[in-house]
């Protein structure tokens, strides 16, 4: 299993503050057919010091938006995802300073 990422960003590579991000689960080629879910989507904004839940909007085929609320203070953007199917494989994919934020 493998886990995507679509998050709009300038040509220097930072977010708006109140970006939406997308993680798209997907089974590797070859791989099981089974249905897909995210379960957690955790995000930070201090380089994983602490981690906060994000809510979740489904998109189908386990795919999920997540509507960033970085404070005033943030440089970058930290994302902690859990990932599932229905065969019981999971991931968990943990990205240290995934983008910058715009100041």
């Amino acid at each position: 299993m493998q886990l995507d990422y679509t998050l709009p960003t300038d040509q220097d590579g930072h977010a708006a503050r109140d970006a939406t991000l997308l993680v798209t689960p997907s089974h590797l080629t070859g791989g099981p057919r089974a249905a897909l879910h995210t379960r957690k989507v955790e995000v930070s904004y201090d380089d994983g010091a602490t981690w906060t839940t994000a809510r979740l909007g489904g998109r189908g085929n386990g795919a999920v938006g997540v509507a960033l609320r970085a404070p005033a203070g943030a440089r970058y953007l930290s994302l902690r995802v859990h990932a599932g199917d229905r065969r019981g494989d999971t991931v968990t994919q943990t990205v240290v300073r995934a983008a910058g934020i715009v100041r």
